[in-house]
This record gives structure tokens, sequence and C-alpha cells, in this order.
């Protein structure tokens, strides 16, 4: 947890906190236009649900007029993002269950009466159901606990998303078998470290996984395996695991995608570093920033193509565009890097994250230029559908090297966020 999300939970318990929330539902003169409210947060029952603070219900037309409010009224705040994310670092047990059986939680805002209600919520096929940290789940009052949740939704995960449950699934017995098989039990070490899934004998299954649904060539796959940035998890599901080490060699970051038809789920194990992230490092002055494991590894795909050593650059995943703080840890860690390529979708999202990193790495990194991976037109928007493109036309070289065609990003120092 950051300095700035600990000394909001902290004012949350006293009631002194407020998520900014964007809209975009506002209508003025036939037009869809962005405003903004604070939503104040209150613990209780484990889970963070919010009322409206007293005069913060009116909408703001910009960020910093809802920032202004929140000095005046001296409420320690942060975007909705940071707080959603945030809430995802402490999922309960069932979310990761849910995950287990191919389901794909998110967290969704619940406007109510009372204010605004965040929660882990399913499709399962049968509605959406809400998770709770209580590890219950619960629809139109209907629900149950962990066991019940397995019970009641195995047939239709075996079906849709090709789980192997055994036969007596449905029962008490058989249940808990599953979970005790399949399931880890959360740590109740204090630090929360991160929980390695076993080894597979064998990497088959990721291996063909990778290189037929993402097009990633045999030796880049190889190459990770052999160096221990990738294994296969020994489960039913044989998920995909992507390890991440810290300064000190230490491996406190992993990242489980799945293998199975028809799922895309991918995620963070539960008490990973997430200043950590997944990182290849080739001692070299250049690195490339994606927002996956596979996107780093698509860049890799395609060097190889073009006819370069992908090991002529380092790769970082930071498995998400809301968590920048890995990239400047990577950049103060190893002061050889000279040159960031940005390979991010080309989503507003990812955009904006390069902005963002940008901005910082020019005020804080002053000697590191910034260049971004352009994709040509209608290649897709990442470097993934890039490669699959490419490989899909059978197009082995390239004349055009994506970062080289574009000058170095604009630079731009910002004020640090509140």
């Amino acid at each position: 947890m950051t300095t700035e999300m600990q000394k909001f939970m902290e004012a949350a318990a006293q009631k002194k906190a407020a998520v900014i929330v964007r809209n975009t539902d506002l209508h003025v003169d036939g037009k869809t236009e962005n405003f903004y409210q604070l939503n104040a947060i209150t613990p209780e029952y484990g889970m963070y649900y919010s009322s409206p603070y007293p005069g913060a219900s009116e909408m703001f037309s910009s960020e910093e007029k809802a920032q202004a409010f929140a000095a005046e009224h001296q409420l320690v705040t942060v975007p909705e993002k940071e707080f959603v994310n945030e809430l995802e670092q402490h999922e309960p047990d069932i979310v990761q269950v849910a995950r287990k059986m191919g389901f794909e939680p998110a967290v969704a805002r619940t406007d109510t009466r009372d204010g605004t209600a965040y929660g882990f919520y399913v499709d399962t096929g049968y509605g959406y159901n809400q998770l709770g940290l209580d590890n219950t789940w619960t629809d139109g009052g209907i629900g149950g606990d962990i066991t019940n949740f397995v019970e009641e939704f195995a047939e239709y995960a075996k079906e849709h998303f090709h789980i192997d449950f055994p036969d007596d699934i449905r029962t008490d017995e058989g249940t808990k078998k599953w979970l005790s098989e399949n399931v880890s039990e959360k740590s109740l070490d204090s630090t929360n470290k991160v929980r390695l899934p076993e080894r597979a004998n064998d990497t088959a299954h990721v291996e063909t996984y990778l290189h037929r649904t993402y097009g990633i060539d045999n030796k880049t796959i190889s190459q990770m395996l052999d160096r221990g940035l990738l294994y296969e998890e020994k489960s039913a599901f044989h998920n995909a695991i992507f390890v991440g080490t810290n300064k000190n060699g230490e491996r406190d970051f992993a990242n489980h995608h799945t293998t199975l038809p028809g799922s895309q789920l991918a995620d963070n194990l539960a008490g990973s570093n997430e200043e950590t992230g997944w990182y290849v490092a080739n001692n070299s002055d250049k690195l490339y920033v994606s927002e996956t494991p596979i996107d780093a590894m698509s860049l890799m795909s395609v060097k190889r193509m073009d006819g370069e050593n992908p090991d002529s650059a380092n790769y970082l995943a930071t498995c998400s565009t809301a968590k920048l703080n890995i990239l400047y840890n990577r950049l103060t860690d190893d002061p050889n890097i000279k040159t960031v390529v940005f390979a991010m979708d080309k989503d507003d999202p990812g955009q904006k994250a390069i902005q963002t990193a940008v901005n910082t790495i020019s005020a804080k990194f002053p000697n590191i230029t910034c260049k971004q991976y352009e994709l040509p037109d209608g290649c897709g928007k990442d470097v993934n559908d890039y490669l699959k493109y490419r490989n899909n036309r059978g197009q082995t070289n390239s004349p055009k090297k994506p970062e080289q065609q574009s000058e170095a990003l604009t630079q731009e120092p910002v004020s640090p966020e509140i």
C-alpha cells in the first residue's frame, strides 16, 4: 500500500476521506460531458461503502474544483481508479475461488439511495452475483458461502470454461476436497507475501497456449521458461505464472494467466508486491514498457521477426495502467537506463498513462529520453495484435521500426499528485 493510500485509509476510518468519482452522464446542449463528485467512504463490514459527504454531492466541472472543495473541508482524497485498485488488492477469498472457476469478477459501483456501494460482482450466467468480504455471495437475497457458490455454479463453469471438476463436486465433501486441492488459503503472514503456485512437471499447456493463441515464437517462450520468469501451474487449470523479482532478487510478484479456452482470466496473485511488476533484465540502457507480460513477449517476437536481438533491451510489464510506480522504481534501481520506449495500448487509458509517465520522468529523471512504440494503423490496439497481424500476413520482416517513427515524446513537468 502506498503512503498516500495509507493516509487515505486512516482518514476513511475517521470519516475524513473521499473518492473523486468522474461521471460522464451530464448532458449539456445535446453533448455528454464529464463532471466530478466526492464520495465519502466509511468502512463497514470489511467492505467500503460511500455516502455523499455534506455538500459534496454537488457536481464539479473539473477535478481541480473537487479537490479544492475537499481541501476546504480537510478531506483526504484519491481518484476512483486508485481506490478501486486498492480494493482489489484486498479481495476476499471467494473472489479468488470465482476466478479459479473461470469467472471474471469485476469491481462495480452501484448507485443506491444511501450513496454508492463498491463491491465485487461476477456474471454466473444467471444474472450478476455480488461477492462479499465475509466470503458469501448473493443475488436477490439468494446465496450462501464459498462451498455453496462452487456447488451452485460448477456445472456452468464446466460447460462454459471447460473446468475439469470431479463428479462429486456438487456435494459438500467433493467441493471441500476440490477447494483444498485447487485454492490455497490466504497467507496469515503479516507481510502478506505472495504464495507461488506449485510448478507443473512440464510446460506443454503454457507453451502451446502462448504460441497458438498469441503467436509468440517458441524461442521467446523457452527463454522465459529457462530464466524462471514463467512457468506452468500444477493444477487442473494449467495457468501460466509470470514471476517478478525485486531489486534484491526476491520473487515477490506473480501474475497468472489462464490457458483455458473461452476465458480471459488474468490477474496478479494475492500478496504480490504491486510495485515490482514483471521485469526482464538484459543489462541494457533501453527499456520497453508494456501493460502485460504477453505484450512484452510479443515485442521480443517482433524483434526476432525483424532480425534483431531481443536481448538488446530490457522489458517491463506493469500489469496495470494505474501502477506507474513500478516503472519509476525500476528507473531508480537501474541508473543505466537512458531510453524508455512505451508500448502501451492505443486506447484512452493506455495513452493517458504514457503522458502521465512522461511528465513524471521528465521531472524526476531528466536525462532519460522517452519514445512511443507507434503501431501502424489497422494493426490492432496493442503489440500482440500487431504481432498476430504480421503472423497472419506472413510478414516475417518489416523495414519499419515503430519506435523510430516518432520523435521523443513531449515532456512537461507536472505538480506531484496529492
